[in-house]
């Protein structure tokens, strides 16, 4: 019955690495180098707007950045989450100290120690957003900031919060050329098999707005068991789209980014 098993997932791991490597053929394979500044020590923002973005997003990246010594590793997430009740259908002040402690939890097995969890409005980042980049702004002059990696210009999926932040984050990129940014993304084919919320998408972005096409992929399977565990840590949120949670992140152990921000408005 073992050995069954065995040669069952080996099959399925199998398809998943040739479905992810013909898929995404036209994304280069990349290492950290690609991430760092000229300087000695890279200093490397993960901003995202919820918890969990940071780890379904970027936990791969983020573990293998935060082992070696060439980056200094910093994560801000803008709100507590309070909204995200897919789980847990409590009062938005309890989610909220909920959420901020399974993100404490999961950004500490990815190895980051240098974090911090604003107060913004779970849905209400836009609303907010010139105060917000201000704030990212002055985090980045005060932190000696040289790369910064955030959501691509939909969102992934279209939040209207992950597509403000994507926004601001392009806006202070214009305003400091020496600003390296990458955009977390994935393949469009990718985007299509999951299943994303469609109750929180901002309603300008249409059926046919895609997330960027990935410039690079990045192979994350020295990171993929401590980006699982970090996933697991946030217990209030159903993050498996459908699927067992570990099957796209053991399955497919990349993750995609792009250095290309467009108006998802205006290209469609």
């Amino acid at each position: 019955m073992i050995t069954a098993l065995i040669i069952i997932f080996a099959i399925v791991f199998a398809y998943g690495l040739l479905l992810a490597l013909t898929q995404d053929f036209k994304a280069q394979g990349v290492g950290n180098s690609i991430f760092r500044n000229s300087t000695k020590i890279t200093n490397i923002l993960f901003v995202y707007p919820h918890p969990d973005d940071e780890t379904m997003a970027s936990g791969g990246l983020m573990n293998k950045l935060s082992r070696s010594p060439d980056f200094n590793v910093h994560a801000i997430t803008l709100t507590k989450g309070e909204k995200g009740k897919e789980l847990l259908n409590i009062e938005d002040n309890l989610l909220a100290q909920q959420r901020s402690s399974e993100y404490s939890e999961a950004v500490g097995i990815l190895g980051v120690s240098q974090y911090e969890l604003w107060s913004y409005p779970d849905g209400g980042v836009l609303e907010n957003n010139d105060l917000m980049k201000k704030q990212i702004e002055e985090y980045i002059s005060k932190n000696n900031i040289q790369t910064v990696i955030t959501y691509e210009r939909t969102g992934i999926y279209g939040h209207k919060d992950h597509v403000a932040l994507s926004k601001a984050i392009n806006e202070i990129q214009k305003e400091n050329s020496d600003l390296k940014v990458f955009y977390s993304t994935m393949p469009v084919r990718y985007e299509k098999l999951l299943n994303f919320p469609s109750h929180i998408k901002d309603l300008e972005l249409t059926k046919t707005t895609y997330c960027e096409t990935p410039e690079y992929r990045i192979n994350i399977w020295s990171s993929v068991w401590n980006k699982y565990k970090a996933a697991r840590s946030h217990k209030s949120q159903k993050l498996s789209h459908g699927y067992p949670l570990w099957l796209p992140l053991f399955l497919l152990p990349f993750e995609y980014y792009t250095t290309v921000y467009e108006d998802p408005i205006s290209k469609f």
